[in-house]
């Protein structure tokens, strides 16, 4: 009789390379691949190391992935910061939006992510409230805060796609308008 023995050793796990979430793209900034529980970052705006926006790498060996979204709140203003704090307890959305016109009209500069964030919050205020949309002064400051940054899109030369997303909000707020309108008939 002839007994055949198989031994399989263990590769120790400090000597397994790890997973890592692979390279992203994430509204035009390039995410380098991270080792899970790592973080990757990268300049907000291009030859401009004033602020970087961080992405952590999370999961297990076996499924790594990104986090939901990169921090972005290096890349913005500190106002606009503020304001995303400030529109999560706000309960009075005309007032708040009254306040945002006031702070784009008076901001000295707004960059690309700025931009976008205010288009967030317009289209976050238009979700949240349909009944305070019934009055049309609302929707008539939402409209207004997107007028007051669409020149400022227009200039700018960033590589997010903030003209479609500003004609994108604009065309959700006049299809509420449209609806309103034909319902008062």
């Amino acid at each position: 009789t002839t007994t055949t023995t198989t031994t399989t050793k263990k590769t120790p796990r400090s000597t397994r390379s790890p997973k890592s979430c692979p390279p992203l793209t994430y509204w035009g900034l390039q995410f380098s691949t991270a080792a899970i529980g790592e973080e990757s970052s990268t300049p907000c705006y291009e030859g401009d190391s004033s602020g970087r926006a961080v992405l952590r790498c999370s999961g297990s060996s076996a499924r790594p992935y990104w986090t939901s979204s990169p921090d972005m709140g290096a890349c913005m203003s500190s106002w606009v910061q503020q304001t995303s704090l400030e529109i999560s307890r706000s309960s009075a959305p005309q007032v708040f939006a009254e306040s945002l016109l006031e702070k784009v009209i008076s901001a000295e500069s707004l960059r690309a992510w700025d931009l976008k964030k205010i288009l967030e919050f317009v289209d976050k205020i238009r979700q949240e409230n349909p009944r305070d949309l019934d009055s049309g002064k609302l929707e008539t400051t939402l409209l207004e805060i997107v007028s007051e940054i669409i020149p400022v899109i227009e200039e700018n030369k960033s590589s997010l796609d903030l003209r479609r997303e500003a004609v994108a909000v604009v065309q959700r707020l006049l299809s509420r308008i449209s609806c309103k309108l034909r319902a008062n008939k």
